[in-house]
């Protein structure tokens, strides 16, 4: 029996008063620890509003989805915000399918005041 291979990668950038984290790739179990060591770290102690980007997601199922339940609850608890920006239609349908598309804030693109200026 072979190991099933993924494809992912989460790059960060700090943007205006945000974080900014594209995801590449598979968002599933294989996936969702080092998203959520991820998203542990930018959610601990004071910091930023954070905003992850699933516009690069190839595939994503309920175990990727709930790290960002994780994050979402922390940063609520510190009166911090998590935004999804999210355009492909089975992304948008696997979030509204767990009910998550009333909990998170999404967006279509980066906000303008949140893009890197580099």
């Amino acid at each position: 029996m072979s190991q099933r291979q993924t494809h992912f990668r989460a790059r960060q950038r700090k943007c205006g008063t945000s974080v900014v984290v594209e995801l590449r790739g598979e968002l599933d179990i294989l996936t969702a620890q080092p998203l959520a060591s991820c998203l542990r770290i930018l959610t601990s102690g004071e910091g930023r509003d954070v905003i992850v980007d699933l516009r690069g997601v190839t595939f994503v199922d309920c175990s990727g989805l709930r790290p960002l339940c994780v994050a979402h609850t922390r940063l609520a608890a510190q009166g911090r915000r998590l935004r999804i920006v999210v355009t492909r239609p089975f992304v948008v349908k696997v979030l509204a399918l767990c009910g998550l598309d009333e909990t998170f804030e999404l967006l279509e693109t980066v906000p303008t005041g949140e893009r890197s200026h580099s």
